[in-house]
């Protein structure tokens, strides 16, 4: 099966396009796919036909690029690549390994016990991470926040689902935090977690590699949410190399979007 990748890029003389990435060629779907949010709008209910949408824009296309011509940092006279993401918002999952547990606890001025009953407990931590214009882009810089001591990136699993909280894409992030921000105080999490250029989202979006693996586990939610991107997990499960996973943070996040909106 051909491995379609969703993008978006900047090209100087058009500015802001939307593209499949097909082996190391991107082509521009904008006039037929609109928007990344578009996209997974029509994705809701019917994932392997919008699979085939993108595989009939393609072969619509007019407009072909060599993928790294975008492998530079952005600049307003350069072809560049954006984050696969327009206005959708990024949440987030925490404490969703063993792991994760433990180095908070270690972190924790207090010794941590939250992060223990979070754990175990049926309802995950949720934080809100950034909305869609925050993100940054592939070979773009990220923030570190000036009043903490130390500041480390996280790498990610960023899934991301419909309208219908069906996961019908997969790409990479990275989560920047301060730790001692948040060691200091759990309450503190929002400073730590969200501020500017603190959430930076790997190009491209692999559509459709999670799709059947979201029905079969499929929940009980529904939501007006129109597209969303949200990061599930800070590590992929134990049977594929990973440290014990809390799924229930994970098939939380999914729920969260009970209360999320964005087009």
């Amino acid at each position: 099966m051909t491995q379609l990748y969703l993008v978006r890029y900047f090209l100087p003389e058009s500015g802001i396009r939307v593209g499949v990435q097909v082996g190391a060629t991107v082509h521009d779907v904008t006039d037929t796919i609109g928007s990344v949010g578009a996209w997974l709008r029509s994705s809701a209910g019917r994932i392997d036909a919008a699979m085939t949408d993108l595989m009939t824009a393609v072969g619509a296309s007019s407009q072909a690029h060599l993928a790294e011509r975008f492998n530079c940092a952005p600049a307003p006279d350069a072809a560049h690549w954006l984050a696969p993401v327009g206005v959708q918002d990024v949440w987030a999952a925490g404490v969703t390994y063993e792991r994760s547990r433990a180095a908070r606890q270690e972190e924790a001025a207090d010794g941590g016990d939250v992060y223990a009953r979070v754990y175990t407990a049926a309802r995950p931590e949720l934080f809100y991470k950034a909305r869609g214009p925050w993100v940054v882009g592939p070979y773009d810089q990220v923030g570190i926040r000036r009043d903490a001591r130390w500041n480390v990136p996280e790498p990610e699993l960023a899934l991301v689902i419909n309208p219908a909280l069906e996961i019908v894409g997969v790409t990479i992030g990275n989560d920047m935090s301060s730790r001692d921000i948040e060691g200091e105080n759990p309450l503190y999490l929002p400073q730590a977690k969200m501020y500017t250029r603190s959430w930076r989202l790997g190009q491209p979006l692999r559509s459709g590699m999670l799709a059947a693996y979201g029905q079969t586990h499929a929940l009980p939610c529904r939501s007006p949410v129109t597209a969303a991107l949200f990061l599930p997990a800070r590590r992929i499960p134990a049977r594929f190399g990973g440290d014990r996973m809390n799924w229930s943070s994970f098939w939380g996040v999914r729920c969260a979007f009970q209360m999320a909106s964005s087009s």
